[in-house]
């Protein structure tokens, strides 16, 4: 009796397709899911990056970016696995293909879109994706799109008022991910680089940590090292996480590369998906039969 119990489902919570009972999400793991939050703090830097003079992106754009995470992630959520969720990945990393990525087209944000969703759905290890969708993305575009993408978030950005309200909410972000002590130990590292590359180089210090108070760089400690596919849980493994990674950043700008954290980032989740695949196999469960 217990046994059929236990296969027993309820239509609402899931469905058959190809004989495969599909789960789908609850309502109550959908609030609780910090990607809701994730959004919110890309639609308030959206809200207020329009509003500043030195940010040209267009609506067409924008939706040129959205059409393109939405149609992917749509066709392999609903074609592919057959699963009715709301499509929050895709509407995430158009928000971020959108804000990062500058380009006087726009057919550019369609294409980095679309790469950022067929990462995620294409480029997995154990069904995790082995990237994070939106940096894996912006990197691709600016590595094969060199002449109608890069990333020059920095020159824009909100009033010293509106920029601390970000940060604070930023903050919270993190601290709902968990990944508060990845930001900082990233954030600590960067300070470090930054007063090692100010006395190796003369270079004033201000002038050094001035990527640090840019858009791009708040939009990349709280909107792409906080995915938790990609990233450590254990708090010393992401302290670990984010030191290795601010020194990676910190010799990318070294030699002068403007895309220092995002090719910093690439690089990371791929070795750390890798090793984390390595773990998870050697993790299989072992079936124990009784003889006697």
């Amino acid at each position: 009796m217990s046994t059929l119990r236990s296969k027993s489902i309820r239509m609402s919570d899931a469905f058959v397709s190809n004989g495969t009972s599909i789960w789908l999400k609850s309502k109550k793991a959908l609030r609780s899911d910090p990607r809701w939050l994730l959004g919110v703090y890309a639609i308030c830097f959206i809200t207020f990056a329009v509003s500043s003079p030195g940010f040209t992106r267009t609506l067409s754009q924008f939706i040129a970016g959205f059409a393109g995470c939405m149609l992917v992630e749509c066709f392999f959520l609903y074609a592919v696995k057959k699963v009715l969720i709301f499509p929050l990945s895709g509407m995430l990393s158009s928000m971020g293909v959108f804000l990062l990525c500058d380009s006087p087209l726009v057919w550019p944000y369609f294409v980095v879109g679309c790469v950022s969703i067929l990462s995620k759905h294409l480029l997995v290890i154990n069904g995790s994706h082995i990237f994070n969708p939106n940096n894996f993305g912006v990197v691709m575009g600016f590595l094969f799109l060199p002449s109608y993408v890069t990333i020059t978030a920095s020159r824009w950005g909100p009033d010293s008022v509106v920029a601390v309200l970000l940060l604070l909410l930023g903050i919270l972000l993190v601290i709902k991910a968990r990944r508060l002590a990845l930001t900082l130990s990233f954030v600590t590292v960067f300070v470090i680089g930054a007063a090692v590359r100010s006395q190796m180089t003369g270079v004033n210090l201000l002038t050094v940590l001035g990527p640090g108070l840019g858009a791009a760089f708040q939009l990349f400690i709280f909107y792409h090292i906080t995915d938790p596919k990609t990233t450590p849980t254990k708090v010393s493994h992401q302290m670990i996480f984010g030191m290795i990674l601010g020194v990676v950043d910190g010799v990318l700008r070294f030699h002068q590369n403007k895309y220092a954290p995002f090719i910093g980032l690439f690089i990371l989740t791929g070795i750390y998906s890798f090793f984390k695949s390595q773990d998870s196999s050697k993790l299989k469960p072992v079936l124990v039969t009784n003889d006697a």
